[in-house]
């Protein structure tokens, strides 16, 4: 038996981030519960893993609009100087 992980951080993670609504229609909103998001990025992948875009992320509420997106299943990474600091999956109306 073999187990995957995502290693995702958790609440008690200084670098909490929330991404809502999901599943969502067109908009998906990312918010850094904390200041801390300069340098940061997203990532988004279809369900085979290509990567379709990458884009900084200038505020820490932010909205991305996904309705060019066929409806779904995606994967989103953020990262922070280069390093995930969290993974969401999320799925498209």
């Amino acid at each position: 038996i073999t187990t995957l992980s995502t290693g995702e951080t958790f609440a008690t993670d200084k670098k909490d981030i929330l991404l809502y609504p999901n599943p969502f229609k067109d908009f998906i909103f990312l918010d850094f519960t904390t200041n801390d998001y300069k340098n940061s990025e997203y990532q988004l992948f279809d369900a085979s893993g290509k990567l379709l875009r990458e884009e900084k992320i200038k505020e820490s509420k932010s909205e991305f609009n996904f309705s060019s997106l066929p409806s779904a299943m995606y994967i989103i990474r953020v990262n922070k100087d280069g390093k995930n600091i969290k993974t969401f999956k999320i799925i498209k109306k």
